[in-house]
């Protein structure tokens, strides 16, 4: 029979797109799903780039000055795009009336940019 792949011998994964420093990406483009959730896609610098992100990761986002007295407000979104997509990837939020991150995404308009990183 054939031999089974060990974690030890398959080949390693390519880091994360995204590092531990913020990085602004713009939104492409916005698709209402229903009365309260967006399909929001966010462009990569390259079409030829992928997000690579690790299974079971998520990527920080920043509200810049929507938490209390001002603050960034930061939260943890898990893209439902194929990792392997190049040049963008899709977050689905639901947004809620009185949620600072979610609000913020769902007033956002193409060509928006927003910070995200990526915490190993």
């Amino acid at each position: 029979g054939t031999p089974s792949r060990t974690l030890a011998t398959m080949p390693a994964k390519p880091p994360c797109f995204l590092t531990e420093e913020w990085t602004k990406l713009a939104l492409r483009e916005t698709k209402q799903v229903n009365h309260d959730s967006k399909l929001l896609e966010f462009a990569l610098p390259s079409s030829e780039e992928s997000l690579q992100l690790p299974v079971c990761a998520c990527l920080l986002l920043k509200a810049p000055g929507k938490g209390e007295n001002g603050d960034d407000v930061v939260r943890p979104y898990t893209p439902v795009s194929d990792d392997l997509r190049k040049g963008s990837f899709d977050l689905l939020v639901k947004v809620y009336e009185k949620g600072t991150a979610s609000k913020f995404l769902g007033d956002l308009k193409s060509g928006d940019e927003v910070e995200f990183k990526h915490i190993p």
